[in-house]
């Protein structure tokens, strides 16, 4: 499928480039006039129960500024005659990129380069991240034959934006801790994926101190079960990965929720050298 311009989009940059071009250059390619900022704005008013957005607040949102709120994006792409898929990919990037007081406090993403642009704004933003993975590896520690071998090619802006990523997972000034289960690494994706997949973990675990990394054995004692896969940003987001998308909220309570089930797990996980002996242990099963 061909994508048109500013589909790869990743900055806020982008955002107001796309912002631009949907009410000129867009138009001009499909033989229509451009746009002026007062019009677009004026044309917009027809999707937003008759209340337009006036040429200011148009402008302050091209220059990133002010951005529009994921029902001004669709009404501004709306007036402006843009494609459904450029309004879908405009309001994505709002929801990306604008600030949490603008979007919802769940917000579903689909995109996957867009999916790996928000997480990598939030780890930037924070200095703790925590992730619970009960089937596979955690991105951030997955080597890329794993993640070939599990999910194919994403492409080449998922494979930038994880590369934009791993380089924060070297600085000591943020806190990484893991929790994953045994049977993220039980499931075979090849002798060769596995070895080298497990050879990573056990790297990690040795040599970075300010990467925590938790292994729930499968055979250990629980009192309960554990919840789907969810990572943790401060206090103050959480990231949840469904069928259809991933949804990052920002509610306090579900936030305390997320940090709950987080704690479980990482009471009944192994870590430091009961890990590298349960890691150890899987790699000579191969």
């Amino acid at each position: 499928m061909t994508r048109g311009r500013g589909a790869a989009a990743s900055s806020p940059d982008d955002l107001s480039r796309l912002l631009v071009a949907i009410r000129t250059t867009d138009r001009a390619d499909r033989g229509l006039r451009p746009l002026s900022q007062h019009a677009a704005g004026q044309l917009a008013a027809h999707f937003l129960d008759g209340r337009p957005l006036s040429q200011a607040r148009v402008s302050r949102a091209e220059n990133g500024t002010h951005p529009l709120s994921p029902a001004e994006a669709d009404a501004y792409a709306r007036g402006c005659q843009a494609s459904a898929e450029r309004r879908r990919e405009l309001v994505d990037l709002v929801r990306v990129f604008a600030p949490e007081a603008v979007t919802s406090r769940a917000v579903l993403v689909r995109r996957p380069h867009l999916i790996q642009a928000r997480i990598g704004r939030l780890e930037a933003e924070s200095t703790l991240i925590r992730s619970w993975q009960d089937a596979i590896v955690p991105g951030m520690l997955q080597t890329p034959a794993w993640t070939a071998a599990a999910f194919g090619d994403p492409g080449p802006e998922w494979w930038e934006a994880r590369e934009r990523r791993l380089a924060l997972l070297a600085d000591r000034d943020r806190s990484w801790h893991f929790v994953l289960s045994e049977a993220a690494l039980r499931w075979n994706l090849g002798a060769e994926v596995m070895a080298e997949q497990l050879d990573h973990l056990a790297a990690v675990i040795t040599q970075h101190p300010h990467v925590q990394v938790g292994v729930v054995p499968l055979a250990s004692p629980k009192t309960a079960v554990a919840s789907g896969p969810f990572r943790l940003y401060g206090r103050r987001t959480v990231e949840v990965s469904t069928p259809s998308g991933t949804y990052f909220d920002s509610d306090p309570g579900e936030v305390t929720a997320y940090e709950q089930r987080f704690d479980f797990v990482d009471e009944i996980a192994a870590y430091d050298e009961d890990a590298l002996m349960l890691v150890a242990a899987l790699r000579r099963a191969l």
